[in-house]
């Protein structure tokens, strides 16, 4: 995929993949909004309600800037404000695509900003898992040093 076409408030952009010298930061954006994904069981809307919905909108929001606009020459992403009205799109940009068989996510394939810039989706979701689970273990640790300080 050399470029990703998008209609939003009937407009199309068209983004170019990122520069290599951001790619391991892209890579790493992915990931942690991923793994936010995941915490909350796959459900773009859980997560966009939830306590961690500023974190994720503005790791999306990091992740589009990084991408040059074919469509706007000197341009960088759009504002990530423009996907709210189709969460469903949310999710298959960033995310997971659905499949046309059974509509349901393949979070092996990556969302369409994965694809643009030629990533493993499957390492990038291990990663993720990864990501979630230390970050789960943390919270928990931390719950527990605090109740056994107020004990």
């Amino acid at each position: 995929m050399k470029e990703l076409k998008i209609r939003l408030a009937n407009t199309l952009i068209i983004l170019k993949p990122v520069a290599f010298a951001n790619l391991q930061a892209l890579e790493t954006m992915l990931e942690e909004l991923q793994s936010y994904w995941l915490g909350h069981e796959v459900a773009i809307a859980d997560l966009l309600l939830s306590a961690d919905s500023a974190i994720a909108l503005s790791l999306a929001q990091k992740i589009l800037s990084l991408h040059p606009r074919i469509d706007e020459p000197g341009t960088m992403g759009f504002d990530v404000n423009l996907l709210m009205d189709d969460l469903p799109q949310f999710e298959e940009f960033f995310l997971a695509i659905r499949n046309e068989e059974d509509d349901k996510l393949d979070v092996f394939k990556g969302g369409l900003i994965t694809q643009l810039n030629k990533f493993s989706a499957i390492n990038k979701y291990q990663r993720a898992v990864k990501l979630l689970t230390e970050r789960t273990e943390k919270q928990t640790s931390q719950a527990q040093e605090s109740s056994s300080v107020t004990s």
